[in-house]
């Protein structure tokens, strides 16, 4: 019964042979078609990580907030001593005399920062140094992407 079953499957799986006209164009698509499927893929994982990455912080942001709340809450409630409304105002109006002398003071040293820029751009700028990196998997697959690229461009002409 079973070898009757295994005949039935073997005639089924018959192997059909067909001529392709362009040969060459069609692997180049399929080759082409491969190397955008992979960009895709690489995207996608790169979303992906990076919106893990976001919701971790978001998350480790909000746990951060809600302790700097009770903390506010804490401190509000048993910490800070009462004042009364007028000792408030004198004490605003002493901070707003502080703030005018600090405007003042950060005004003389913008201007000297200014200067010092324009010094510093008048100088030459220093040579950069180049800083050999190991390729990672990622971008070893990148070059070899770009090789077969190169390679498909050539067989075009």
């Amino acid at each position: 019964m079973k070898q009757k079953e295994r005949n039935k499957n073997k005639e089924h799986k018959t192997v059909m042979y067909f001529k392709v006209d362009s040969p060459l164009s069609l692997r180049k698509e399929i080759l082409r078609t491969a190397i955008d499927t992979t960009q895709l893929l690489r995207d996608y994982e790169s979303f992906r990580s990076i919106k893990h990455a976001k919701m971790e912080r978001y998350r480790e942001l909000s746990k951060v907030f809600k302790e700097v709340e009770l903390l506010t809450k804490k401190l509000r409630n048993k910490d800070l001593p009462v004042i009364s409304k007028v000792q408030e105002d004198i004490r605003k109006a002493k901070l707003l005399d502080q703030r005018a002398v600090l405007n003042q003071e950060q005004a003389q040293k913008l201007k000297a920062k200014i200067r010092m820029n324009i010094d510093y751009q008048k100088k030459e700028p220093e040579p950069e140094i180049k800083v050999e990196h190991r390729l990672t998997d990622e971008e070893k697959l990148e070059q070899e992407i770009k090789d077969i690229q190169s390679r498909i461009n050539r067989l075009d002409v």
